[in-house]
């Protein structure tokens, strides 16, 4: 049994402050899940650091010590997003 589609959205100025709240989320959704006999699939689990900054801020998040991957653009509701809200590359891919 999968959930499919479960988000997570947190907002922040500090980015430390960012990874600690996520990676707390990310264990009590992996408890829930485990309890509710529902599995998370951490190889496609991934996450954005939305920022409106030349450079990215570094982020590490795990969930039952596996490295979940970061990406830059994925798909949300059927709309590709980039990490700067960008609607480029669903325009491209329309």
């Amino acid at each position: 049994m999968f959930a499919d589609d479960t988000n997570v959205l947190y907002a922040g100025k500090s980015i430390t402050k960012i990874n600690n709240v996520i990676s707390n989320e990310l264990k009590q959704i992996s408890q829930w899940f485990k309890v509710n006999k529902l599995s998370l699939n951490i190889y496609k689990t991934n996450y954005m650091c939305f920022n409106n900054k030349p450079y990215l801020a570094y982020c590490k998040l795990k969930s039952d010590r596996l490295e979940v991957s970061r990406v830059q653009v994925t798909k949300f509701l059927g709309v590709l997003v980039d990490e700067k809200f960008s609607l480029s590359n669903h325009i491209n891919a329309v």
